[in-house]
């Protein structure tokens, strides 16, 4: 299975527009021909990872954009309840530094990461559907990391399969060190027939900071080689979804970000996505 990217997707290999005939289907809960359950999932499930669909439905009708959304998600899994089905992203004035929230409930940049930092489980796919934009920033980001593997020395990649603690930020997961000790996987996995990511850098070091376990000097030197591979404008796609536009995502091997954002000021009017956990 071909995972890698050889060049930066194109826009107009990934952004599909919706006609007003295959929204109706998409409104009924059937999907279009065009993107039936094959063709989602082999864009997903191999090069480039990714699709982003256009509906054309503003935030004047947000129910229709949830029940859009949540017909053409089913297609490809079950979806998780972890944070409910459909979980609203948004900047609820918190910080993550400062308290054990996810990024996700910030205005902040995220980093590169791929979704759930918690050792029992783990999403296959993940979606974002953009209900409102900010004012400003809040674009969506995406960096194919089975790539980084070629820069790699064969030492560097076992490096990775090494398992690191997380700090555990799940609702309803009882914090305690025990649990903290427990909460330890790798990076990398290739024991399938592709290489599974699971990465967030900053839960990395404070999972470890806080079971005061330090991380080698090697594998720090290895995370910097990752982000500054991570951070190169010249690896990643970056798209900013407007009002109704559908993102979804293999969570495996895309790490996906999100620049920092500004908020209107005027009330309802505030930056909504709405995320989707997916289990194959």
């Amino acid at each position: 299975m071909n995972v890698h990217w050889n060049s930066i997707p194109r826009i107009e290999d990934v952004v599909i527009s919706l006609n007003p005939h295959q929204l109706d289907e998409l409104k009924q809960g059937y999907l279009p021909e065009f993107i039936d359950k094959d063709f989602l999932r082999n864009l997903l499930d191999s090069s480039p990872g990714f699709l982003i669909l256009k509906t054309g439905i503003t935030d004047s009708d947000e129910q229709t954009q949830r029940s859009v959304y949540r017909a053409l998600c089913s297609q490809l899994g079950t979806l998780n309840n972890r944070y409910g089905e459909l979980y609203d992203v948004k900047d609820y004035g918190g910080n993550y530094k400062d308290s054990n929230i996810p990024v996700s409930q910030t205005h902040d940049t995220t980093g590169f990461h791929t979704d759930s930092s918690a050792i029992d489980y783990f999403p296959f796919y993940a979606g974002l559907l953009c209900i409102r934009p900010a004012i400003s920033g809040g674009d969506s980001l995406l960096v194919n990391a089975s790539n980084f593997l070629s820069f790699v020395k064969v030492e560097q990649k076992n490096l990775l399969k090494v398992p690191v603690i997380r700090d555990i930020i799940t609702p309803g997961k009882e914090y305690s060190l025990e649990n903290l000790l427990k909460n330890k996987f790798p990076i990398l996995n290739e024991d399938g027939p592709f290489p599974i990511f699971r990465y967030m850098r900053y839960w990395i070091e404070r999972g470890h900071q806080k079971a005061d376990i330090s991380l080698s000097k090697e594998y720090i030197e290895l995370l910097n080689q990752f982000d500054s591979y991570l951070e190169d404008p010249n690896k990643q796609f970056c798209y900013s979804l407007e009002s109704g536009d559908i993102l979804l995502f293999n969570n495996t091997f895309l790490l996906h970000n999100r620049t920092a954002f500004i908020n209107s000021e005027i009330e309802g009017q505030e930056r909504l996505l709405v995320r989707t956990w997916i289990d194959k």
